[in-house]
């Protein structure tokens, strides 16, 4: 989790972030709020 809020922070495309840590675009976007 805390390496996709990482990516985030660096501006990662959703679609490379779920590839890259297998965790699910729902989960991914909930990082962001």
């Amino acid at each position: 989790m805390e390496t996709a809020r990482a990516l985030l922070r660096h501006g990662v495309s959703l679609d490379i972030i779920v590839t890259s840590t297998g965790l699910s675009r729902e989960k991914i976007e909930a990082l962001k709020h």
